[in-house]
Order: structure tokens, then C-alpha cells, then sequence
């Protein structure tokens, strides 16, 4: 820090974790960059926090989309994957 004469910036202050619950979630297939990815999943379709929705296309770059939350695909389409959460 010292030889970016960052120190004048360097602020300490509490950490208050904050937990999001959405009730939905919109992952878009286009990812800053490279090729979209493709669905592995389909509307209607029950899905786990973390498994995977969206696969690289073979031989391309991109990025692979993991269900960020647990509950329903309620919209597939080329361009994103919605999941609503499931009712307790």
C-alpha cells in the first residue's frame, strides 16, 4: 500500500453479513464474454442450489451457469434461465 500511497484511503469499518433469500433469479446465457451457453434444463423443471442449468457450447469459450438458488425453471429461453424459488 505504501508504494501506491494507498494508505489515505484504507478505511476500516464494520462488516454487517447480509443474507438474500430472492424469490427469483434471472441468469442470463450471454456472460461478459465468449459464447452463450446452452440450457441443460427445461421450464418446468425442478432444480438444486448450485446445479448445473447451462453448459459451454463444445469447443467454445464461455462460461458454465449454476442454479444460484433451489426451486422451479419457470422461463427457458436462448437468452436466460428464470428460477423461482420453491414455497415452504
Amino acid at each position: 500500500m505504501r508504494r501506491l500511497n494507498l494508505k489515505g484511503y484504507a478505511a476500516f469499518a464494520p462488516f454487517y453479513p447480509t443474507e438474500l433469500q430472492p424469490d427469483k433469479v434471472v441468469l442470463p446465457l450471454k456472460q461478459h464474454i465468449g459464447s452463450p451457453a446452452e440450457a441443460v434444463v427445461k421450464a418446468g423443471e425442478a432444480v438444486a442450489m448450485g446445479q448445473l442449468v447451462a453448459e459451454i457450447p463444445r469447443g467454445k469459450l464461455g462460461s458454465r451457469i449454476f442454479a444460484s438458488i433451489a426451486g422451479r425453471v419457470s422461463e427457458c429461453s436462448q437468452e436466460r434461465i428464470v428460477i423461482e424459488r420453491a414455497n415452504s
